[in-house]
């Protein structure tokens, strides 16, 4: 066998690999992440209505539709082409996502270093659980912003403009939060190597940034919402930019931070390298939504870290080379590989209930995101969902939600029910176990409120 076939047939498998672990999801009876359901719903919206949705009357009671189109075109169209179910295909593209991104940080890393590297640096990536996180157990757009993202900038490494604005254009439309990163990397590196007076085609990279806003602000003004909603306070708030501490970065990272300290000593002139690390590690500590972003150099990096440990072990390598390997692999399982679902089996059941047994028109109120799974399941409006994109009155809901989470006063909960017009109020497994509804909501013994369903996990109010 030679040399190449060798290489090749070891990428081979690191992808198979990457490809299984990123598979696991389907093994698991529930949702790992309630924004799938949201996704798969809007996707069968496109098939059903032939054309991007104009308004989602199930979300927030009724809303305009206003999530960048691409993901959920994407999911819709490979759904007709394949026939394959939205709810099983978003698991299995995704996982092609994450594989295809481990493919192009090989081609990446093989820029830089030596094929051997590049292969350690695909390795590392392909079980990273910061990058399966997102191409695995959820399913959502940033997940295919991991591949676009480095394949626009290994298209600008490499000179191929066109290409990369091509890219750029695609990765505005599928996420914008995400394509902040790419612009701020672009940015930052245009302005390190003009101080260094390092020589770079610069009229395309302003191209490349000029094209992706204006293709924003496009599809931005095309929207039935002032473009200064387009960002709520909520947003902020929530789970979108919750920072994540340094604790936390490095448990999702930790197989790979070892390599990527030795490999920072033989990095020496790599400025791109150097500055595309530093970049996402300060956007990685901005919040949970830009920390995956870091995996990408990261995995670079550690996997020229990888190589330099290999070396030094050369003597022992029969038994440190497969050792080595392995603890890589069982690194990458706490964080990832869990059993962990969003909802319950029991959950599930509920939602069924509700959509076998109350109004067509009936708005269901629950905490924050489960609302995509009961537009999804239980086909029915929802007052809260975490949609919050575009959504002017959304501090009120965000308001109104604490208060009946959190108060026992019947009077407070009656002016609520009836001003926002809600009918049932629905508590998941997570819910009925916390103390801030035990002390609250369920501590409530209102005369207007009756008890329709009840498990040992699940329970539905009804507000008459």
């Amino acid at each position: 066998m030679s040399m190449n076939k060798r290489f090749a047939f070891a990428l081979f498998l690191i992808l198979v690999l990457g490809l299984i672990l990123r598979f696991h999801p389907l093994l698991i009876d529930g949702y790992v992440d309630p924004d799938q359901a949201f996704h798969i719903r809007q996707a069968k919206a496109f098939i059903s209505e032939e054309k991007v949705p104009f308004r989602d009357e199930l979300s927030n009671q009724g809303r305009y539709y206003s999530y960048a189109p691409m993901y959920h075109s994407i999911l819709a169209v490979f759904s007709l082409l394949t026939g394959i179910e939205a709810d099983v295909l978003i698991f299995i593209l995704s996982a092609l996502y994450g594989v295809i991104g481990v493919l192009v940080v090989f081609l990446f890393a093989r820029k830089f270093f030596d094929e051997k590297t590049a292969l350690y640096s695909a390795f590392i990536l392909s079980v990273l659980s910061l990058h399966l996180v997102r191409t695995a157990g959820q399913s959502r757009p940033d997940g295919l912003a991991l591949l676009i993202i480095p394949a626009v900038l290994y298209l600008l490494f490499t000179q191929r403009f066109k290409l990369a604005i091509i890219f750029s254009v695609f990765q505005v439309l599928l996420h914008p939060l995400s394509t902040v990163f790419l612009l701020l990397t672009i940015i930052v590196w245009m302005a390190i190597f003009r101080i260094k007076k390092i020589q770079l085609n610069y009229k395309y990279f302003f191209a490349l940034i000029f094209i992706a806003i204006i293709v924003f602000l496009i599809w931005l003004f095309h929207l039935p919402y002032p473009w200064t909603d387009y960002v709520s306070r909520v947003s902020f708030d929530s789970a979108e930019l919750t920072q994540l501490s340094l604790t936390g970065l490095l448990y999702y990272t930790k197989e790979a931070w070892l390599f990527a300290l030795i490999a920072l000593t033989k990095l020496k002139n790599n400025l791109f390298l150097k500055i595309f690390l530093v970049v996402s590690f300060l956007y990685a500590l901005v919040g949970v939504r830009t920390t995956i972003f870091f995996s990408i150099p990261l995995g670079i990096i550690a996997g020229l870290g990888l190589n330099v440990v290999i070396e030094k072990v050369r003597p022992f390598q029969k038994i440190a080379f497969p050792l080595i390997m392995l603890l890589i692999l069982i690194s990458a399982g706490p964080g990832f590989l869990k059993k962990g679902t969003f909802l319950t089996q029991q959950d599930k059941t509920a939602l069924f209930w509700i959509k076998d047994n109350t109004p067509q028109d009936a708005v269901i109120f629950s905490q924050w995101d489960l609302g995509h799974p009961i537009t999804y399941l239980a086909q029915r409006t929802t007052f809260m969902d975490g949609y919050f994109e575009f959504a002017p009155d959304v501090k009120q809901r965000n308001d109104t939600m604490k208060t009946l989470i959190q108060t026992s006063n019947c009077p407070i909960i009656q002016n609520l029910v009836q001003k926002n017009k809600l009918d049932y109020f629905f508590l998941a497994t997570k819910m009925l176990n916390s103390q801030t509804y035990q002390y609250g909501a369920l501590e409530a013994d209102c005369s207007f409120e009756s008890g329709m369903y009840a498990s040992d996990t699940t329970k539905i109010i009804k507000w008459n």
